[in-house]
């Protein structure tokens, strides 16, 4: 592999290491795969109010008000909660924090936030054919 074409997780891992041998590593929060997803998922849609101790629910909203402002459809949000997740669990890997409990941790925690966000199309979507025949009716 040449220069140019050095991967996300191979950057990281050089990264660790130069910090390993300055003498700089340690356990990093941003290392352990939940607050790393948040952290990920902040950067994504621009919030600062993502943390881990954020209800799920807000969390939910705010992806959907999020996937509304990029014009994602439902399939599209679900895509991007994936990626995040699997970018997660790449880099929980190269970091060395990613085990089996904390991967299924994780994968909770993408089923759950997939089925508020499911349940927040589903009222949409309500919302949307009672005031399409509101319109009808009138």
């Amino acid at each position: 592999m040449n220069k140019y074409s050095t991967s996300p997780l191979e950057i990281t891992a050089r990264i660790d290491a130069a910090l390993a041998d300055a003498g700089l590593d340690g356990p990093l929060i941003e290392r352990e795969p939940l607050p790393l997803f948040f952290s990920l998922l902040a950067e994504t849609i621009g919030s600062t109010r993502v943390k881990e101790d954020t209800p799920q629910a807000i969390i939910a909203d705010q992806l959907w008000q999020w996937s509304v402002k990029q014009c994602l459809g439902s399939m599209a949000l679900e895509a991007q909660v994936n990626d995040l997740v699997q970018e997660t669990l790449d880099l929980a890997q190269v970091h060395g924090t990613l085990t089996d409990i904390k991967r299924h941790e994780l994968l909770t925690y993408q089923t759950q936030l997939l089925h508020k966000l499911q349940r927040l199309q589903q009222g949409h979507d309500l919302h949307a054919q009672l005031q399409a025949g509101l319109h009808v009716k009138r």
